[in-house]
């Protein structure tokens, strides 16, 4: 029960310093809405590895491939202008990179004390929407969970023919 009451108290602390640190609360909204669903998606990735794997010590190498993969594309460590254009696949089915793409639009548009056309020219984000990129980011990671539904059920199914015999 405390330690409900510890994470309720640090989240509404977390939410009340964020409001106060940026002048637009709906900045501050869409980066909670953004980074929520991120870790939907990260969680839902995560189901996936353990469910196409047998055991835990082949889920955790498998999850760190495929987290390296999708941060690798997002655009962020590796420019989507300098991408080879067979790879660009990678960075479109990347939900982090979308992530991103909205969070630096999100921080870089229609704020005149930075330039942020500069920054999303360079990393290539000037072309969706933050609105849009938030959408993706909800199909990927809702493509995500519907991928492992066939897996278990699959999975379901050989064990429940295994103990009839």
């Amino acid at each position: 029960m405390y330690r409900l009451l510890g994470a309720l108290f640090c989240g509404i602390l977390w939410v009340t310093t964020g409001l106060g640190y940026f002048s637009e609360p709906d900045t501050f909204a869409y980066f909670l809405l953004s980074t929520f669903t991120t870790t939907i998606a990260s969680a839902y990735t995560v189901q996936l590895c353990a469910a196409l794997m047998a055991a835990e010590k082949q889920t955790v190498p498998l999850f760190i491939l495929v987290s390296l993969f999708v941060a690798f594309f997002s655009g962020y460590p590796l420019l989507l202008s300098q991408m080879h254009p067979w790879w660009r696949w990678a960075a479109q089915s990347s939900y982090f990179r979308w992530s991103v793409q909205g969070l630096f639009k999100n921080q870089f548009t229609d704020h005149q004390e930075m330039d942020g056309v500069g920054i999303l020219q360079l990393y290539s984000f000037n072309t969706h929407d933050k609105w849009t990129c938030h959408n993706f980011v909800i199909a990927i990671a809702l493509a995500i969970g519907a991928a492992q539904l066939p897996i278990l059920f699959l999975r379901a199914r050989r064990g429940s023919g295994a103990e009839a015999c």
